[in-house]
């Protein structure tokens, strides 16, 4: 039987194209000298994993989602960060699945590389966009930590995340139909550290984009005064309060008499008085009446 994944490295070397060999679990089989050169992704790598030797920790997740995909014959191009000899760079890499039974695994031929920008500040910051109407999304002016920067002309993904298309996703791209805040979070790829991202449009085809960084604590912190705010204005009791903060962080109905030492009738009583008070339909809406109201 001919073995399809050699054949397909030998052609990428022979084409001094970077390519990369992986098993189906994402192991180096194999590297290319352009690949070398290109990444300094070098051959002592072979046998170690993929992910954790040159993915950013922040994008593993949607490294193994690609490489699930490409076996299945879903995929067959993404972008991803990942780490080079010079630093995170953002790459495009063209897939294909190769090899069949327990020789299966994947290709990843490199197609386009951009050194990850070290523009944007680590701590928080805001920027301005122009442009925002057409797509443009031209960088304006960098503030961080209140002072000013100068910045070059450019878009704000190329300059501040090192992209060649805009961040996915973008709170700038949702549709004007959309009534939700113009927010995103993501993980920094730390444990319990988050990255918020709002949108305050500032005048036609101009907003400011402002990035915070919040722990779980921070979170955890803003989300107890966002329930006192809605008990006072609701009138809780002070119990309905205690049970409105279980129900929020999911807690089960025999937990939360544990937790109060009430029976799991009482615990629904306050519930159903609690969901009356706040104009909330069920559990699950009050969710909506903490995020939105």
């Amino acid at each position: 039987m001919m073995d399809w994944s050699a054949v397909a490295l030998l052609f990428a070397e022979r084409a001094s194209i970077p390519a990369v060999l992986l098993s189906s679990q994402g192991e180096v089989l194999l590297v290319t000298p352009a690949v070398q050169r290109a990444l300094g992704w070098s051959y002592d790598s072979v046998g170690s994993n993929w992910i954790d030797r040159w993915v950013a920790h922040s994008a593993a997740a949607g490294a193994r989602w690609f490489l699930e995909k490409t076996l299945a014959g879903a995929l067959r191009r993404f972008e991803i960060e990942i780490l080079t000899s010079k630093g995170p760079a953002a790459a495009s890499f063209e897939s294909f699945p190769v090899g069949s039974d327990e020789g299966r695994g994947v290709l990843l031929l490199l197609e386009t590389l951009v050194p990850k920008s070290r523009h944007a500040p680590a701590a928080d910051y805001d920027y301005e966009v122009r442009e925002v109407t057409t797509g443009g999304f031209e960088l304006g002016a960098l503030w961080a930590l209140g002072s000013e920067r100068s910045m070059g002309s450019g878009k704000c993904y190329e300059i501040l995340h090192g992209r060649r298309s805009p961040c996915e996703p973008c709170p700038l791209r949702k549709s004007e139909r959309d009534s939700s805040p113009r927010a995103v979070v993501r993980s920094r790829g730390n444990a319990g550290e988050y990255e918020l991202t709002t949108v305050t449009f500032t005048g036609q085809g101009t907003a400011r984009i402002s990035v915070r960084h919040l722990s779980m604590a921070s979170f955890s912190t803003i989300l107890h005064a966002k329930l006192d705010e809605l008990s006072a204005g609701a009138q809780l009791s002070r119990r309905e309060r205690d049970v409105l903060g279980h129900l929020i962080f999911g807690h089960p109905l025999e937990e939360i008499a544990s937790s109060l030492s009430i029976s799991q009738r009482t615990v629904k009583f306050h519930q159903t008085n609690l969901l009356q008070k706040l104009g909330a339909d069920s559990r699950s809406d009050l969710m909506r009446l903490v995020l939105w109201r």
